[in-house]
């Protein structure tokens, strides 16, 4: 799980920092580095978990519970996806994009990271019994 953590990070960090290069490193909108200043944290959550600094399910922990949060500020915006892929005009169309891919990239780790959380309690209840 610390090693998918590190991706997300990283993909945060990249998508964040590229969007912002896409659109000519304007620094009077710091908006399109917001996937960036989610996947830092989460990068070094991933990075202390991976080196076994600290609680890793409290690492870990807090790197879903910053997926979480940039998912629900950025899953509104796969509603509009289907429109800008037809065409039609859309405000903000590197916005949307970019907010469809992180919510996305979070969606899937929240659910890996459930799915770890099951598995790991499943195999434990077997060995239990």
């Amino acid at each position: 799980m610390a090693e998918r953590t590190i991706g997300l990070g990283a993909a945060l960090i990249i998508l964040g920092i590229g969007t912002f290069g896409l659109l000519g490193f304007d620094f009077s909108s710091w908006t399109p580095l917001i996937p960036a200043f989610f996947g830092v944290p989460i990068l070094a959550l991933g990075i202390a978990a991976q080196q076994g600094n600290g609680s890793f399910l409290l690492l870990i922990g807090g790197a879903v519970l910053l997926a979480t949060l940039a998912f629900a500020g950025t899953v509104s915006s796969l509603i509009e996806v289907p429109a800008l892929l037809s065409g039609s005009p859309v405000g903000r169309p590197m916005a949307v994009l970019e907010q469809a891919i992180t919510a996305l990239l979070t969606g899937t780790y929240i659910l890996i990271a459930l799915q770890a959380v099951f598995t790991r309690r499943a195999e434990r209840q077997s060995t239990q019994s």
